[in-house]
């Protein structure tokens, strides 16, 4: 698995791009470091998180404990998140619906262009 964590230049948006066999607690792991790490930075997180690469799917219930402790973080609660994902291919159906359910203000997309466009405009 590779994951990449960056701020795109001259934004605060997160770009988050998963490559390869990500699992479970390699997501876990991320969002963990987007609390820690760029939280205190940021006081409305803007994340776009890239999954058109991905070759694992997690299981329903992995996706349904993963969109709950997306909304249990207190660091996400106003973060504004944009998925990408492969036309026809949704990986993480249950994780975003979850979240989405229990007050995440998430969205998907299937360009990086409309993400973006969201994420800003949403600010």
């Amino acid at each position: 698995m590779r994951t990449k964590i960056e701020v795109i230049n001259n934004s605060e948006i997160i770009k988050v791009v998963f490559t390869g066999n990500v699992t479970f607690d390699d997501r876990i792991n991320v969002i963990h470091e987007l609390c820690t790490d760029y939280y205190p930075l940021f006081t409305k997180l803007r994340i776009l998180i890239d999954t058109r690469q991905v070759i694992k799917k997690l299981t329903e219930s992995e996706q349904i404990i993963l969109g709950t402790f997306v909304a249990s973080r207190i660091e996400l609660k106003e973060a504004l998140v944009a998925v990408i994902v492969e036309k026809n291919i949704m990986l993480n159906e249950q994780a975003i619906k979850k979240s989405s359910q229990l007050g995440h203000n998430i969205k998907v997309f299937y360009t990086e262009k409309e993400a973006l466009t969201w994420l800003n405009v949403k600010c």
